[in-house]
């Protein structure tokens, strides 16, 4: 099996057409590198992978100064002028556009293999650090477990989880586990309602997450962020906002391409964890509507996994609970941590400037 990497420094005049054609999500699209390239001053090398002679993954491998999505903007860009002090991360999914490949788990373990070695070596070679990255394409766990031998360094096991959207609203509501529904009668029950936010209002879902995460946990530059967002793409990005009694209680993003939608920055406020209102539950029943509305057939529901801290068992669990709850398919992988003492101290920067 012959395995190539080749590295475009622009995006294809394909490759949006390939992810719309596959279904693949939006940070798979060269949108995503136009968001680094605006917020924080980074580099877009799209990479294809060739099986054989065959095109078999896609994947964006996004170049920025270190720490630049955890600092404000003035000071990424002093940082992205020094060669040494920038960094590689790869985001949520390779697209698999091969589907024997994607049927073929052994086979996709090997090419992964060897495109995360590419990726690595590539750093080493520029001197670049790796910051947080996440490649999730497996069916079975035993792959990501055993990648996460071979990179063993600060290497952790992440999924997520993919439901299928087929039929129509009564038939997918019908699909759901029961403790899904009852949430989402409870809620009902007790007047809770969803709102899906105008751009004008994306401050308010951030206010939601902020208190539901807590700053502290905050990764990014956390309005920058969202504004950004908003700016750049106010059709394909949207917010979702449960309510109770005009209080936040739950709230979920979402990423809109093609025949996908990605869910990102999922919360549940202090609020809604006090009173037990399933605002989760039905913020996502509600994203589903919208989904079949517009006739979207995939429904990613970003990574699942818990602490740093947290046992294999333990994020195992919490996989399986999401995959039978809402009836998707799990795909598991590798999340890369941190690879350098910098990033640790950029954060402490970052925490001094929020106030902490």
């Amino acid at each position: 099996m012959k395995i190539k990497v080749r590295s475009h420094d622009s995006p294809p005049a394909w490759w949006n057409k390939e992810v719309k054609k596959r279904n693949g999500l939006f940070t798979s699209t060269s949108y995503w590198g136009d968001f680094y390239k605006i917020f924080c001053y980074g580099k877009t090398k799209y990479l294809e992978v060739l099986v054989d002679g065959k095109r078999s993954m896609l994947i964006l491998l996004v170049d920025i100064p270190l720490g630049g999505t955890i600092v404000p903007s003035w000071m990424s860009k002093i940082i992205g002028l020094v060669p040494s002090l920038r960094s590689y991360t790869f985001h949520l999914q390779p697209l698999i556009t091969d589907n024997k490949l994607n049927k073929n788990q052994v086979k996709l373990e090997a090419v992964s293999k060897q495109v995360l070695k590419y990726i690595l070596d590539l750093a080493k070679e520029e001197k670049k650090s790796i910051i947080p990255a996440d490649f999730i394409c497996f069916k079975n766990l035993s792959s990501a477990v055993t990648l996460r031998k071979k990179f063993n360094t600060k290497v952790d096991i992440i999924a997520t989880s993919r439901l299928a959207l087929q039929g129509n609203e009564e038939q997918m509501y019908k699909s759901m586990d029961e403790s899904v529904k009852s949430g989402i009668r409870k809620c009902l029950k007790q007047d809770v309602t969803v709102r899906m936010l105008p751009v004008s209002e994306i401050m308010t879902f951030y206010d939601g997450l902020k208190s539901g995460w807590g700053m502290y946990d905050l990764a990014v530059n956390p309005s920058r962020f969202f504004t950004t967002l908003g700016t750049l793409f106010p059709e394909q990005v949207k917010y979702f906002v449960a309510y109770y009694n005009d209080q936040v209680v739950a709230g979920s993003g979402i990423m809109e391409f093609g025949g996908s939608i990605l869910e990102f920055s999922m919360y549940v406020t202090p609020f809604g964890k006090t009173n037990k209102l399933a605002g989760g539950d039905l913020v996502k029943w509600e994203i589903i509507r919208y989904a079949i509305g517009k006739r979207i057939k995939l429904l990613d529901m970003n990574m699942i996994a818990v602490t740093e801290k947290g046992h294999l068992d333990e994020k195992i669990k919490n996989i399986n609970f999401y995959k039978l709850k809402w009836g998707g398919s799990p795909l598991f992988g590798l999340t890369f941590h941190a690879m350098s003492p910098r990033v640790r101290v950029i954060q402490k920067i970052k925490q001094r400037l929020m106030g902490h």
